[in-house]
């Protein structure tokens, strides 16, 4: 953004906020003035974010990111270890060696592809599209580094469709998220029910896509976990 562009956006906002004392003052407060203020105070915040940004920030992909996004989507990884919110260990199924993937301004990754391209790897892409399930379109999902705060809008899922939240309220509404199961010890957590977004917590992948057998944890649902796999819960 331009400086000029930039003053006027300053004085457009500060202006904004002296309408919206005079409201208050004269008991006459419009929900317009409130509208705008908020309107402007977000566009503060972008622009604040990308004037500070250690990498330039991108409106589309190019092509190796583009390239690494296909691999994610056809690779599968199994998440072996959180290290916090934004730091994981990954390991691609079938390999032996494991990458530590760490989210932030700008992203990481021990991989070799990463020392040598400096871009978004398919390690990284993978977080993005399977564990957080952004769209490979989202501007957060190609861009070589977020910030504080767009890191912490993809970890809470704002970017999810609101339909889908939507629909989990519905379920949990009718009751159909857990069911008792015949035969379940006393003291037990009742089963959870596999849905169609319910996914396996170490490999990231859709448990109704591959149908297979699923393992239950005891006392606490924690995920099911597919068994060419040979892991457990």
């Amino acid at each position: 953004m331009f400086q000029l562009d930039l003053e006027k956006l300053i004085h457009a906002f500060i202006f904004c906020q002296i309408d919206y004392c005079n409201g208050v003052l004269t008991g006459k407060i419009l929900g317009r003035l409130w509208l705008k203020k908020v309107f402007a105070r977000q566009i503060s915040v972008r622009v604040s974010d990308r004037m500070s940004r250690k990498a330039a920030w991108r409106n589309t992909a190019n092509d190796a990111v583009s390239s690494n996004q296909d691999q994610a989507l056809s690779t599968t990884m199994l998440l072996l270890r959180s290290f916090g919110p934004a730091a994981f260990l990954l390991r691609e199924d079938g390999e032996t060696r494991s990458f530590k993937v760490c989210l932030g301004e700008p992203h990481t990754c021990t991989c070799p592809a990463f020392a040598k391209e400096q871009q978004p790897c398919k390690h990284i892409c993978w977080l993005f599209l399977r564990k957080f399930r952004l769209p490979r379109e989202h501007e957060y999902a190609f861009q070589l580094g977020l910030s504080e705060r767009q890191l912490l809008e993809v970890l809470q899922g704002l970017h999810q469709a609101e339909a889908h939240r939507t629909e989990l309220d519905a379920s949990a509404a009718a009751g159909n998220l857990s069911r008792n199961v015949p035969g379940q010890e006393v003291g037990s957590v009742c089963r959870k029910v596999i849905q169609a977004q319910d996914v396996c917590p170490i490999c990231q992948e859709g448990l109704l896509l591959k149908k297979q057998p699923v393992s239950y944890c005891r006392w606490v649902w924690v995920g099911a976990v597919s068994v060419d796999q040979n892991m457990t819960p």
